[in-house]
C-alpha cells in the first residue's frame, strides 16, 4: 500500500460521517468525469493521439513493440 493511500485512509478515519460522505461524493464525481461512458466520448479522447499517417493500429502496435523489444520484422 502507498504511504499517500495509507495516509489518507488515516485522515478519513478521523472524520465525522457527513464530510466521509462528502469526500467520497467528491472522489466518485472526480472518477465518473474521469472515465468516458460511451464509445463517441473515448474516441473523442483519443483524437490527435495516433498521427495520421495511413497505418492500421496494429501497424502502429508493432511498430511501438520493435522499438521497445527492438525486434525487426
Amino acid at each position: 500500500m502507498s504511504s499517500k493511500f495509507s495516509e489518507t485512509v488515516a485522515i478519513l478515519e478521523k472524520l465525522p460521517e457527513p464530510q466521509i460522505e462528502m469526500v467520497y461524493k467528491y472522489a466518485f464525481n472526480i472518477r465518473k468525469n474521469f472515465y468516458p461512458k460511451n464509445t463517441a466520448q473515448i474516441l473523442e479522447r483519443l483524437t490527435g493521439i495516433l498521427p495520421d499517417e495511413n497505418k492500421t493500429l496494429e501497424e502502429y502496435r508493432q511498430e511501438r513493440l520493435s522499438e521497445r523489444y527492438e525486434t525487426f520484422t
